[in-house]
């Protein structure tokens, strides 16, 4: 994993992404808990958190940013 930080965002890049629905949602509450603005600002399919899981499973990229 390799990732790029500033003061308001953090990118990473991952080689093993979660591929079962299990892993994806387990995840998704795990970055919900750490920033919930994940799901609350995110639009459409997103906007909960079995739409964050989804968006996760196979994904090889997480995306925080701040205000």
């Amino acid at each position: 994993m390799w990732g790029n930080v500033t003061h308001d965002t953090w990118e990473m890049k991952l080689t093993r992404p979660p591929v079962d629905d299990i892993t994806a949602e387990a995840l998704a509450k795990e970055q919900f808990a750490f920033y919930s603005d994940i799901v609350y600002q995110a639009a459409g399919s997103t906007a909960s958190i079995r739409g964050l899981a989804s968006q996760l499973k196979d994904s090889t990229s997480w995306y925080f940013w701040w205000d």
